[in-house]
């Protein structure tokens, strides 16, 4: 046992813990860029993300702060789903959103079969 929580078992976790503070999160984020473009990282990949974490990095790119490659596909949550169901992939500033590798078809998201 490694104590580290993943994919499904993370969504009863998250359910009880309070959400960080934006103010915190954003500086977070704009420390971790500097120290990615310290070293020569310019993109980067994010699996799992929530709509509203999605949401924030998009507001940071279009507004100027966070100037990082970025290519973020949403968790599977039933909100992220339906989402992107409904707008799909798509490409926003210097972001790629898209869809985990375990919403890649509806009908398979959806529990029908194939």
């Amino acid at each position: 046992m490694t104590g580290i929580l993943i994919d499904n078992a993370m969504f009863g976790v998250r359910k009880v813990i309070p959400d960080d503070d934006t103010t915190a999160v954003i500086a977070s984020l704009l420390a971790a860029e500097r120290n990615c473009l310290a070293a020569g990282i310019t993109s980067i990949t994010d699996c799992g993300l929530s709509l509203g974490e999605m949401r924030l990095l998009e507001k940071l790119v279009t507004g100027g702060r966070l100037n990082l490659k970025l290519n973020v596909m949403l968790s599977d949550s039933e909100e992220n789903i339906d989402w992107i169901l409904k707008n799909g992939p798509y490409q926003k500033a210097t972001c790629w959103y898209a869809a985990s590798s375990s919403m890649a078809t509806e009908p398979s998201v959806r529990g029908a079969p194939a």
